[in-house]
Order: structure tokens, then sequence, then C-alpha cells
């Protein structure tokens, strides 16, 4: 499974400042992978922002269940008394059932059109093959909630 690029070097930071200057770059927005933690390297100059919070688990776990947020587990134990079940589908084939739920969740919640794809960006995804999981929970054959996740070692 692919990891991603390289983040930046420390030789990076020590020489990003003086490119700033003599490129008369006054502001630069920076995205950090979110479970990495390589914007501690990134030195005084930079200010971190948190922009929202990300889930991953280490798939060498033998039970991924146990790896979850105690909050999260009792969430799933009282949907699987309630009769939900759980699917996991690796490099899922289709995906327009999730990206009609996606798009009605976003329209719901107000989204900015921004938020919602179109056919070529879930084709694009689907195309991401073994690095795609999609969860989806069910009750009676209704899916209730889904979840697109990428896996790639080691989350």
């Amino acid at each position: 499974m692919a990891t991603g690029p390289e983040p930046p070097t420390r030789q990076f930071w020590e020489l990003y400042p003086d490119w700033c200057r003599a490129n008369r770059v006054v502001t630069t927005f920076l995205r950090f992978h979110p479970l990495f933690g390589k914007q501690r390297e990134a030195g005084p100059d930079v200010r971190v922002e948190p922009m929202g919070r990300t889930v991953g688990w280490r798939l060498q776990e033998p039970n991924l269940f146990d790896g979850m947020h105690a909050a999260h587990r009792r969430a799933c134990r009282r949907a699987t008394r309630a009769g939900v079940s759980v699917t996991a589908r690796e490099a899922p084939g289709d995906l327009s059932e999730f990206a009609a739920l996606y798009e009605v969740t976003m329209r719901r919640a107000g989204a900015a059109d921004f938020y919602l794809f179109g056919e070529p960006y879930w084709d694009a995804l689907t195309e991401l093959g073994e690095a795609l999981v999609a969860f989806e929970a069910e009750e009676g054959g209704e899916v209730l909630a889904s979840a697109l996740c990428f896996a790639t070692l080691p989350w």
C-alpha cells in the first residue's frame, strides 16, 4: 500500500524562510498529514491550527474493535444490540450508494456546493482500489450510515 509523499525535511524548514523572503512570499498555507505529527518539525515561524480530528487505527492490531475509542465501542455495542449490522467492503467497485447518502447528508447539513462532488470524483476514488474501505451500517436492509476510509500502512 502507498504511504504518500515524503514530508519536508528539517533542511526544508531551515531554507524556507529565506526562500519566502527572496520571493516576497508573505503567507503560505500548509496541510500536514493528520497522523504523522510532522508539524512538530516545522519550526517557530509556522503557526499550526488544527482543522479537525482524524481517527486512525493501526492495521497491525489483532482486533480493530479494541483500538476504538471507548465511546465508539459503546455506540457500536448498542447498535449491534438494536439489530444494526456493519459490513466492510475493501476496494469497493461502486460508490454510487455511498455518494447518494453523502449528498443527502451534506444537503441536510447545509453544506456549501464546494462539498458536493460529481461522478468523476467518485470514479477517481474507486480507482484507489485496495487503499479504500467502505463501512456500512444496515438495519433491515436499509443503509443507516456509511463511512469511506483510506487504508494505507500503517493505518
